[in-house]
């Protein structure tokens, strides 16, 4: 029994506790995957590998801290002061050119 549960059931007595058991209260994990899912959709038209980069670092560090149309940005994550996403690709020449979308 949870702690709501255990709150209703002492205020209201056990009957109570069974509605409250079969209606539920949505939990706070639905609506963090529903808000992820909802800031996906906002960087649908970014090219493929940034894309991807954001939602790697959605799994891995959750929504960002700031967004823009063309940043999305993570603060102070594990040993990062900050972990940027960009929309398009930027130019880095060193070992090699190449392109990065992530900072």
């Amino acid at each position: 029994m949870n702690l709501r549960n255990l709150f209703v059931s002492l205020l209201f007595g056990a009957a109570a506790t069974s509605v409250a058991v079969a209606n539920p209260v949505s939990s706070g994990e639905d609506k963090t995957a529903g808000k992820q899912q909802a800031s996906l959709q906002k960087i649908k038209h970014w090219p493929q590998d940034s894309q991807k980069a954001a939602k790697a670092m959605v799994e891995k560090y959750g929504k960002p801290d700031e967004t823009t149309d063309s940043m999305w940005i993570w603060n102070d994550n594990g040993d990062w002061k900050r972990t940027i996403v960009y929309s398009e690709p930027v130019d880095h020449n060193f070992p090699m050119p190449h392109k990065d979308v992530l900072e």
